[in-house]
């Protein structure tokens, strides 16, 4: 695969490994429309004709660069290639750091691995058939799903439920640039291990999990999740960090504290989690989970908006460090 796709330029083959990598399957009249897999001539097109998406900043220290890059986990191929400020970015980065390298086959296995005996609650027969009529109505294997701790089921189907608006977990930002990164023979590092996001995902009571799984199973079935994303796929291509810092505001994440627990759990704080710590300093969290200028090399870096948008905080970045594009 790998040496197929460097016959093309880093871009491009960043493109087509992830275009390679994906089964496309013709979708059924009831299932969520299904992206056609890109031809080379769209590959081109794409690339040619790419521009800048969501925010780029430059991290300096003791003189040396660093590339914060704030991401998205769904897309299409017109968001997915990196315009021409990222490119530059990538050119001159030594390293990518992204929050799980998902391209490396032990860390995508570990990822979907059956849940263990203290991943999660046991789901209730009823709350379980409404989850196995949501991998229904995604037209997704609901097997492997049902094996995977509760809360990394029902995170899994709200990505899947972008599908329907064009946009396909498939072309997350990440795997572009991971592709970018091995066409480069550059080093990828991953910031976390499966084993922490994962327990990230099932911390806490489990009673209060349970209830987390509920919730999000009703926004799903209740049409609430898909105008959220499409309103934050907007905001992400327009590079529009009020829209994003206020996410939790106008699409109800935040509307009462179980609310806001379930967001705060599907998309943790950094902190402590991080495998690469930096040395104490203000502001340690940012750069523990988003890259590490101390160590004295150039870091592209990929990741959510900056402590991360999601919880308000994109606006703290800008006065402290110089935003790109």
């Amino acid at each position: 695969m790998l040496s197929r796709c460097r016959r093309w330029s880093p871009v491009i083959a960043g493109v087509l490994c992830v275009a390679a990598s994906v089964s496309f399957v013709a979708a059924a009249p009831t299932c969520p429309p299904t992206l056609a897999p890109p031809t080379q001539d769209d590959v081109h097109a794409a690339v040619r004709d790419a521009r800048d998406h969501g925010a780029l900043w430059t991290i300096e220290k003791d003189g040396r660069g660093s590339w914060l890059y704030g991401t998205i986990h769904v897309g299409n191929l017109a968001m997915s290639v990196p315009g021409p400020t990222l490119i530059r970015a990538l050119a001159a980065a030594d390293v990518l750091a992204i929050e799980v390298d998902v391209t490396n086959p032990v860390i995508a296995q570990a990822i979907r691995a059956p849940r263990g005996s203290s991943e999660g609650p046991t789901v209730p027969p009823a709350l379980l058939e409404r989850l196995k009529a949501l991998a229904e109505k995604a037209c997704v294997p609901w097997e492997p799903l049902s094996k995977l701790p509760p809360m990394l089921t029902v995170t899994a189907l709200m990505a899947l439920e972008a599908r329907w608006d064009g946009l396909d977990p498939s072309y997350g930002t990440e795997l572009v640039l991971a592709g970018v990164a091995q066409a480069r023979k550059m080093p990828i590092i991953s910031l976390e291990s499966p084993s922490i996001q994962r327990k990230a995902l099932s911390e806490g009571p489990l009673d209060r999990q349970l209830a987390a799984v509920e919730r999000v199973t009703a926004a799903l079935e209740q049409g609430h999740v898909r105008p959220a994303v499409r309103a934050l796929a907007r905001a992400w291509q327009d590079g529009d960090l009020v829209t994003i810092a206020d996410y939790e505001q106008w699409s109800g994440s935040a509307s009462s504290p179980e609310a806001k627990e379930d967001m705060e759990r599907m998309v943790p704080q950094p902190g402590p989690r991080c495998r690469h710590r930096p040395r104490p300093s203000r502001g340690q969290a940012r750069l523990c989970r988003h890259g590490h200028p101390a160590h004295g090399r150039r870091w592209g870096t990929a990741e959510a908006p900056p402590e991360t948008g999601l919880h308000g905080r994109a606006g703290q970045l800008r006065g402290r460090e110089r935003r790109t594009s």
